[in-house]
């Protein structure tokens, strides 16, 4: 991607330029994995079947308004430090880490396990880099992608990956699965 062609303006914020090309290298690539992960939530919100239906369609539901607002979130800030957020389809497809199965409509639990194994992805998507970054630090004695600009993987990515006052309990290994809502 080339990033430093799509700057806007340049922010005094205490980053060089190559921290600011690399943070929204960063954020682009999150927004394109929240993004495949957003229309896949969707998908199923619209297709799930079976006697489960009520509780996955309400659950899918909430989940996919999570992630629109993580969605804005993210390339928000790309636009905070002077670059344009991605925003194409195209673009989402090239630089997401979750695969979509393109006519492939699978049954409640596979669905459930299919979205928990891409937010897995979207979690050690955001550990690796950071880890890379606290590598980087040591070696060169700088940070080019400081954590806050990026966020905090743990509490954006963690945290994000779930919903902010449900817990949802699933136990797919066995072919069944409940849902519990509680509040946090």
């Amino acid at each position: 991607m080339t990033t430093k062609s799509r700057m806007t303006t340049k922010p005094n914020i205490g980053l060089t330029d190559d921290q600011r090309v690399g943070v929204c290298e960063i954020l682009n690539g999150r927004l394109a994995d929240e993004y495949v992960l957003y229309t896949k939530t969707r998908k199923y919100h619209w297709n799930v079947t079976g006697l489960e239906f009520s509780q996955l369609h309400a659950f899918f539901e909430v989940q996919y308004d999570i992630l629109e607002e993580a969605i804005d979130e993210i390339a928000e800030r790309v636009r905070q430090l002077g670059f344009m957020a991605i925003g194409t389809l195209d673009e989402f497809k090239t630089l997401s880490k979750i695969k979509e199965k393109p006519g492939h409509n699978p049954g409640a639990v596979e669905m459930i396990r299919d979205l928990l194994h891409d937010h897995e992805t979207v979690i050690t998507q955001l550990r690796q880099r950071h880890r890379h970054d606290r590598r980087q630090v040591s070696r060169h004695g700088h940070e080019r992608f400081p954590h806050r600009a990026v966020g905090n993987p743990r509490k954006d990515g963690v945290d994000a990956a779930r919903p902010p006052r449900r817990r949802i309990k699933f136990t797919v290994d066995s072919g069944q699965f409940t849902v519990k809502n509680r509040e946090r």
